[in-house]
C-alpha cells in the first residue's frame, strides 16, 4: 500500500509519506524496546529472588546484562552503565578473567563509554 502511495503522489508528498513512515517505525521500535525493558526488569526481579535461593548468581548477572543491553538499544547509555557494571562484578566473582561473559560485558561497557563521549 505504501508503495502505491509513493507512485501516485508528487515527489514532495512521497517524501512526506516516507518521513511519516520513518517516524511511525521509530515510535514502534521505542514502544517495543520499552516493553522489552519492562519485561527484562521483571525478569531481573524474579532472577534476584531465585538466584538468592538457588545460589546461582550468574543468572542474575545475565538478567542485569540484558537490561543494560536494552538501555543501549534505547540510546540511554548512562542508564545502561550501572547494570553492566553490576553484571561485570558478578561475572568476575564467578569466572576467570578470560571468560566470554566477562569479555562481552567489557565490550558493552566500552560501547557505552564511546557513546557518552561522542
Amino acid at each position: 500500500m505504501a508503495a502505491s502511495l509513493f507512485e501516485s503522489s508528487t515527489p514532495a508528498e512521497a517524501i512526506r509519506f516516507y518521513e511519516q513512515t520513518i517516524d511511525l517505525s521509530q515510535i514502534s521500535t521505542q514502544l517495543g524496546l520499552a516493553t522489552a525493558l519492562e519485561d527484562a526488569n521483571k525478569a531481573l526481579d524474579l532472577q534476584r529472588q531465585f538466584s538468592f535461593e538457588e545460589r546461582n548468581i550468574t543468572a542474575e548477572a545475565d538478567a542485569l546484562y540484558t537490561v543494560g543491553l536494552i538501555h543501549i538499544e534505547m540510546n540511554t547509555p548512562a542508564e545502561a552503565l550501572p547494570y553492566l557494571m553490576k553484571a561485570l562484578i558478578i561475572y568476575q566473582s564467578a569466572h576467570t578473567l578470560d571468560h566470554p561473559s566477562i569479555q562481552v560485558v567489557l565490550n558493552s561497557i566500552a560501547e557505552v563509554v564511546n557513546r557518552t563521549q561522542s
